[in-house]
């Protein structure tokens, strides 16, 4: 039965496929080099995870209600404003546009004070850099409570959380970017006029 044969020796010969599967392991807390940081921590910053949710919302829109009823912003945007550009390698919607769009309004509606005020000598000086440091605007936030909640990356040393820790020019962003968002939705004399109302009054206290 040489066919017989044949396809015995052939059976023998066959070579079975192996299949081999690969086990992915996230590394959590201190960074390594090399390991692949957990997404869940990448996209989370001081125990909050990102996303629009109500109780990442709050304290911004609590605010808002409070000082600025009619001026109503998505909660998309919301969250933009709250994000920082460090934050997820900046993979999510961030907030340097609206930041740099509120830094010239709040810049203008300084001078425009300082202006009225009819001492605009004063216009370059310390006193007027002042209105729009980071700093104050960073001091700003945090008197209002609009800073719980901040998506960014700090620099901390192995991944380490620290809610207390606050780099003033990052979070300087977080009224900076509220102003942009008001002018993009409401145009620039709401902007102004929150600006005035809010943030210059603010320094006068």
């Amino acid at each position: 039965m040489p066919f017989v044969s044949r396809a015995l020796q052939m059976q023998k010969n066959i070579i079975t496929a192996k299949t081999f599967s690969r086990s992915l392991v996230y590394a959590r807390g201190m960074r390594v080099q090399g390991l692949v940081r957990d997404p869940e921590e990448v996209l989370s910053t001081d125990g909050h995870k990102y996303g629009a949710s109500e109780e990442n919302l709050a304290s911004l829109k609590g605010y808002l209600s409070q000082v600025s009823p009619n001026v109503k912003l998505s909660d998309d945007l919301l969250l933009q404003v709250l994000t920082h550009k460090s934050f997820a390698h900046g993979l999510k919607p961030y907030n340097a546009t609206l930041s740099h769009l509120g830094t010239q309004l709040i810049q203008f509606s300084a001078g425009k004070k300082i202006a009225e005020s009819g001492d605009i000598s004063q216009l370059g000086t310390a006193i007027y850099r002042q209105l729009w440091s980071d700093k104050f605007l960073a001091d700003f936030a945090e008197s209002k409570g609009i800073d719980k909640v901040f998506f960014c990356r700090k620099a901390l040393k192995d991944g380490e959380s620290n809610e207390t820790y606050k780099p003033k020019k990052i979070f300087a962003t977080i009224p900076r970017s509220l102003v942009g968002a008001i002018a993009a939705t409401h145009g620039k004399k709401v902007a102004e006029s929150f600006i005035e109302k809010e943030i210059l009054s603010a320094n006068e206290q």
